[in-house]
């Protein structure tokens, strides 16, 4: 596929549940040219694991490319590449767009952008969210309330951090703005739900009372919602979400928004909320699995923990990412996560000694998890930071990130951070009869 011929076949076996795959590593790059000729970053992949979507400046992606920060979406099954950063009528937005989230099929993805000229209907300033139909090329506005006015909170905050449902309907973001539903007057910011198909919109971050808590919640990761738009996940340091959690220490709490209640996800088996600082939460698809960054030292796994955890919302069970070796140096920890249905996790981890940010893939039980996933085929690691944002798709079998290295594929000389992939061949089918060798 000649969209795609910057991917290498690498010389990887790696142990998953139940099998052994083989795998497909390499680097995504415009249609007939050589490399991208600016950033690509904070990528994200559809639950199918065919379609990537990511910010990029560079302006050979697409013809005719605007200047800017645009999002792009790369579709293996279509074969094509797509700016969806453009209105419902195909007109290039005038600001830059950021942070993309890609439903099941990556047909829909919703992003943030800095735009003013939607046409959604409504004036818009700041940053809005948006969520981009790839098939019919339709875009609305997510951070609007249930009369259509977009989100009025300040700069930093107006609404940032989308995450979409597996179906495209339900998209959550992170906002301060008060005008989104009623009773939200202390300017905190709270992550909201977004219904597109009836336009009702709730928040997600109540404490026990059903109240707001004048605390605001941390950063949402693109993975934010489970496939069915049930489960929103997040992190604050407010007290009473749960009944009995103090404030003053951020934990991971999942919104039930069918059942109308919160759970704490960052506790020991016994309900024993983490001692320290967790934040940086991600939620698999299937709802079932929580990874999370947490300094605690009462959550499992002891002084080789990377500070990466999982908690399994159906067992109970909390278990630690081991801390990654790298040329006999062990890594000072973990940060970054994202979790599949099976609990495979990718995440980023870092180094003393000189040693650059790298991207990991962790497989529950396997000899040798984590294994470490931004090297060349031989293994070396990338030779700078790796992992800004790090993302899975549904059955741990595709993933990717974003790397400023240049020594993880051939040619590699655009001084730029590039888009990675490694997916297996089963599920990047096709490409081998459309001419990728």
């Amino acid at each position: 596929m000649v969209l795609f011929r910057g991917l290498a076949l690498a010389a990887m076996l790696l142990t998953v549940p139940a099998a052994h795959a083989q795998f497909l590593f390499g680097r995504l790059q415009p249609p007939a040219a050589t490399e991208a000729n600016g950033p690509s970053l904070v990528p994200s992949v559809s639950a199918s694991g065919k379609v990537f979507v990511f910010e990029s400046t560079a302006t050979n992606w697409i013809a005719a490319s605007p200047t800017g920060s645009k999002i792009i979406s790369v579709d293996f099954a279509a074969g094509n590449v797509v700016n969806l950063s453009t209105t419902s009528a195909g007109v290039a937005f005038n600001g830059n767009s950021f942070g993309p989230s890609a439903s099941r099929t990556g047909r829909y993805t919703a992003f943030e952008t800095q735009a003013d000229n939607l046409g959604v209907g409504v004036g818009t300033t700041g940053f809005q969210i948006v969520r981009k139909d790839r098939q019919t090329g339709a875009l609305v506005l997510a951070s609007a309330n249930a009369g259509g006015a977009p989100a009025s909170g300040s700069a930093s905050g107006q609404a940032r951090n989308a995450s979409i449902s597996g179906d495209g309907r339900y998209v959550v973001f992170r906002s301060d703005a008060g005008n989104l539903v009623g009773g939200d007057v202390l300017g905190e910011d709270d992550a909201f739900v977004k219904d597109l198909q009836t336009g009702a919109i709730e928040a997600a971050t109540l404490n026990a009372a059903g109240q707001f808590t004048g605390v605001g919640i941390g950063s949402l990761s693109g993975q934010s919602i489970s496939d069915d738009g049930r489960y929103v996940v997040y992190s604050t340091s407010a007290g009473n979400v749960v009944s009995g959690v103090g404030s003053g220490t951020p934990q991971v709490y999942v919104r039930d928004l069918v059942a109308d209640t919160t759970a704490l996800a960052s506790r020991t088996p016994a309900g024993v909320p983490a001692s320290s600082q967790s934040d940086l939460p991600a939620i698999s698809p299937n709802g079932r699995f929580v990874s999370f960054r947490s300094f605690a030292t009462n959550l499992a796994g002891g002084p080789f923990a990377s500070r990466v955890y999982v908690h399994d919302r159906i067992t109970l069970a909390i278990s630690s990412v081991p801390l990654p070796v790298l040329n006999a140096v062990t890594a000072t920890g973990c940060r970054e996560s994202d979790v599949a249905d099976n609990g495979v996790v990718v995440m980023t981890c870092f180094f003393g000694a000189g040693i650059a940010d790298q991207a990991y893939l962790h497989i529950p039980g396997a000899a040798g998890t984590p294994f470490l996933i931004s090297s060349d085929a031989n293994d070396v690691p990338g030779n700078q930071p790796s992992g800004s944002r790090v993302a899975i798709n549904a059955n741990g079998l595709s993933m990717v990130f974003d790397s400023r290295a240049t020594n993880l594929v051939g040619n590699d000389t655009n001084a730029a951070s590039d888009v990675f992939i490694l997916a297996d061949a089963s599920v990047i089918d096709g490409l081998l009869a459309d001419g990728f060798e």
